[in-house]
C-alpha cells in the first residue's frame, strides 16, 4: 500500500511539472481570446507566459498593458494569474479558466468617464480578484485624484466590497447589485449613502464611488 501511494505522489507531481517544460508563447493567442471573450481585456503587450504550480496550477502573464474593450480604461498590471481547470492543464482546446487575479495594477481615466469602471465590474460574470491597484482620474491628461491600493473582488463572501485609501486615508466601500426594486442604506466611511435600486439589475454605489464621482464631477466643472 505504501508503495501505491508513493507512486501516486509521483504521478501528481510528474502531472504537476511538466507542463513548466512547455513553450507557451505558442498560446499567447488562445489566452488572449479567452481575455478578450471573458473578461473583455483586450492585452496590447505582455513580457512573457509562465506555468507555476502553487498555490494551485495557474498561468502568471508578466507586466502587460491591456484597455477594457469598447471602454476608454487603460490598465497596466505587474502580472495575472489566471487559474486553470485540471483539463487545461495539458488542453487547451475550449480553455476556461476557473478565475483570474490581477496583481500590482494601475488604471488611467478621464474624469467624466469614472462610471464606466463601475458598468465593466458590475457586467463581469466571472471570478475577478484584483490586488492593489491604483486608479488615476485624469481630465485632459492632468491627474486630478488618485485611489491607491484598492482591492476588490465579485466572488467569495466578500464581494463586491472595496477597499483601498484616498487622500492617505482607509476606506471601505460597497458595491452592491440589487434584483429588486427595493432601497437601503449601507454604512460607511465618515457617512452613510442611500443604495439607489434599479429595475434591471443594475448598480448601487456607496462612498467610494458614489461621493467621490459626484465631487470629481464637481470639481471637472469648475476646472471647465
Amino acid at each position: 500500500m505504501r508503495y501505491v501511494f508513493v507512486i501516486f505522489a509521483i504521478s501528481i507531481s510528474l502531472f504537476l511539472s511538466i507542463p513548466k517544460l512547455f513553450n507557451y508563447e505558442k498560446k499567447h493567442e488562445i489566452i488572449k481570446e479567452y481575455l478578450i471573450n471573458y473578461y473583455d481585456l483586450e492585452l496590447n503587450s505582455l513580457e512573457n507566459i509562465n506555468f507555476n504550480i502553487f498555490p494551485l496550477p495557474h498561468l502568471l502573464i508578466k507586466n502587460i498593458n491591456a484597455e477594457i474593450k469598447d471602454k476608454p480604461i487603460i490598465l497596466e498590471s505587474s502580472n495575472i494569474k489566471i487559474f486553470l481547470n485540471i483539463r487545461n492543464i495539458y488542453n487547451y482546446k475550449n480553455f476556461k479558466a476557473k478565475k483570474i487575479i490581477l496583481s500590482k495594477n494601475k488604471v488611467f481615466l478621464e474624469v467624466n468617464k469614472s462610471k464606466e469602471l463601475i458598468n465593466y465590474l458590475v457586467k463581469l460574470r466571472h471570478k475577478l480578484k484584483i490586488v492593489d491597484l491604483n486608479i488615476n482620474f485624469k481630465k485632459d491628461d492632468n491627474l486630478l485624484i488618485e485611489l491607491k491600493n484598492v482591492n476588490f473582488k465579485n466572488y467569495g463572501y466578500d464581494k463586491y466590497i472595496f477597499d483601498g485609501k484616498i487622500f492617505d486615508k482607509e476606506f471601505t466601500s460597497l458595491l452592491v447589485i440589487k434584483l429588486s426594486n427595493s432601497s437601503g442604506y449601507i454604512p460607511n466611511l465618515a457617512s452613510s449613502c442611500a443604495i439607489f435600486t434599479c429595475k434591471r439589475q443594475f448598480i448601487v454605489l456607496s462612498f467610494c464611488f458614489a461621493l467621490l464621482l459626484t465631487s470629481l464631477n464637481s470639481l471637472m466643472l469648475s476646472i471647465a
